[in-house]
């Protein structure tokens, strides 16, 4: 079953890099890397505000001072992660306004 999966994704990926449906590659891309950026600078947020707090989430064993700052970390990487989304909702819709307009 899993090499079922990995022989489809292999077709998609080679159907996209052949030409066909261009614009929905490109619209992929962009949707991965604003994806992984803005978690990112979520989870780095998270972080630097347990920083600014003064929790150590490398400090040893496992404390509760460190789950909340592990925990600050994830929900700054969800937020960061949502935000990317409503982001990409705005354009998406301010992409159809103006086609709209065109017409």
């Amino acid at each position: 079953m899993r090499k079922d999966a990995v022989c489809r994704s292999f077709g998609v990926l080679m159907t996209l890099l052949k030409g066909k449906n261009m614009a929905s590659a490109q619209k992929m891309l962009l949707e991965g890397v604003s994806d992984a950026v803005c978690f990112m600078l979520g989870a780095l947020a998270g972080y630097g505000l347990g920083k600014m707090v003064g929790i150590d989430i490398f400090e040893d064993g496992y404390s509760g001072s460190g789950m909340i700052g592990i925990l600050m970390i994830g929900l700054g990487g969800g937020a960061g992660l949502h935000i990317a989304r409503i982001w990409r909702s705005h354009q998406q819709a301010k992409n159809k306004l103006e086609e709209a307009e065109v017409d």
